[in-house]
């Protein structure tokens, strides 16, 4: 399904973000390390959402621990 909406056209913002592209996501997380609170960092949503999948099955891959 993902895939025939990019076939079709999905705006830029809404298209998931690459394998590769986790170290850029965290370059720009960590570029405002030690600025203002509060300072914005542009992340289109299909960073966003990448990072949350991906942190996603990290957390799942690890044992369950009470």
């Amino acid at each position: 399904a993902i895939l025939a909406l990019i076939a079709v056209g999905v705006p830029p913002s809404l298209k998931m973000a690459k394998e590769g592209d986790i170290d850029v996501i965290l370059k720009k997380l960590l570029e405002v390390r030690g600025s203002r609170p509060n300072k914005n960092v542009n992340l289109t949503e299909g960073e966003i959402r990448y990072l949350c999948n991906a942190s996603r099955d990290v957390f799942l891959s690890q044992p369950i621990l009470l």
